[in-house]
């Protein structure tokens, strides 16, 4: 029996923000975020299932990944205010990411850049009918794998679980004065599951549907429908041998009481 461990990692770190807004019209802003954010050895989320996401011997000791953000973007209120249109560009980098270049060993010595874009639409075409939608195109690199000839191999892949693109579009009819309806999709191209690029699940839309009936001033009921053709697709992969399948169709009412 392996004899017991005490794992454990102490750190301090600092993150900031700071953002612009111009508003050279009323209905209209554009602006400039830039921030930074730190994720120690131990917390995987956000760092989906690549290697070291959580703690052990070969990370316990290691700093933060720290990386810095950027963003520039845009926002539009039109039609006299029914429709409300975003865009944005943006650059995330880490430049410390940790990489294991042995069985035995990790270091803080990988570059990770991801840079995009992100276009979005919500509110009303008219009293009754609703939109809510956006895609975003990505392009994360393995900037610097990290030393050694097989981490170098790697550079220039695609990091795992991140799709390059995505998309969603929902919208809502009020069919009666207490009865609305509506539609949506949702999109995702493949998402690899390891660095080399060598296996992935590939991408898939999904349909859904709800209905809801304002039945008095106090109750509302609504049907949520996910998966409506009962698609079987992947909605995440991991390094090794396995990826989870997304639920199958299924439906929900919830009841809501306003006193």
């Amino acid at each position: 029996t392996p004899a017991a461990r005490h794992l454990h990692s102490n750190v301090d770190f600092w993150t900031y923000q700071a953002g612009l807004v111009f508003k050279p019209v009323s209905n209209g802003s554009i602006y400039v975020s830039y921030g930074t954010s730190a994720n120690p050895s131990g917390v995987a989320t956000g760092e989906g299932s690549g290697d070291n996401a959580n703690i052990s011997v070969q990370t316990q000791d290691l700093k933060p990944q720290k990386s810095k953000n950027i963003e520039v973007g845009t926002k539009w209120d039109v039609f006299d205010d029914r429709l409300n249109l975003t865009a944005a560009v943006f650059r995330s980098q880490i430049t410390n990411a940790r990489v294991a270049i042995d069985a035995a060993t990790t270091v803080l010595a990988g570059t990770k850049r991801v840079e995009g874009i992100e276009l979005g639409a919500t509110g009303r075409i008219t009293e009754k009918w609703s939109i809510f939608g956006g895609v975003t195109h990505l392009n994360p690199v393995l900037v610097d794998n990290g030393p050694g000839a097989a981490n170098i191999a790697n550079n220039g892949n695609q990091f795992p679980n991140t799709a390059r693109n995505s998309g969603s579009l929902w919208t809502t009819y009020a069919v009666a004065r207490r009865v609305t309806v509506g539609v949506g999709a949702f999109a995702s191209d493949k998402q690899y599951g390891n660095v080399q690029n060598t296996k992935y699940i590939p991408g898939y839309t999904r349909f859904d549907a709800m209905a809801a009936w304002q039945v008095n001033d106090t109750l509302n009921l609504q049907l949520n429908v996910q998966n409506l053709s009962d698609k079987k697709y992947y909605d995440k992969i991991f390094t090794t041998h396995y990826a989870t399948v997304a639920p199958g169709r299924s439906a929900l009412i919830t009841a809501n009481m306003h006193f």
